[in-house]
């Protein structure tokens, strides 16, 4: 979510990734993913299927679902939540 990347443009994003970050959390570069014991594309692979943060709260508990709930501290930190995305060096 932080990184602007969604279920809707994943493949673009893997397919010309702006920035190194997109391209090492998308397994473009590869290493990422076996360091954490998964595939390269995992990262890829489950924001296709299900989206990022911002999409499965929506579509679970916010706006899109009958709950309507706001995001509160389950927002990212630079949106007055607690969600901080760790550095993918």
């Amino acid at each position: 979510e932080e990184l602007g990347v969604t279920s809707a443009n994943v493949e673009e994003m893997t397919a010309n990734p702006p920035n190194p970050t997109v391209a090492r959390l998308l397994g473009v570069d590869a290493g990422m993913g076996e360091r954490l014991g998964l595939r390269d594309t995992w990262a890829r692979e489950m924001i296709a299927e299900m989206g990022n943060f911002a999409e499965i709260y929506d579509r679970n508990l916010g706006e899109g679902s009958p709950y309507k709930l706001a995001r509160g501290l389950n927002n990212l930190w630079s949106n007055g939540g607690v969600l901080y995305t760790p550095i993918l060096d």
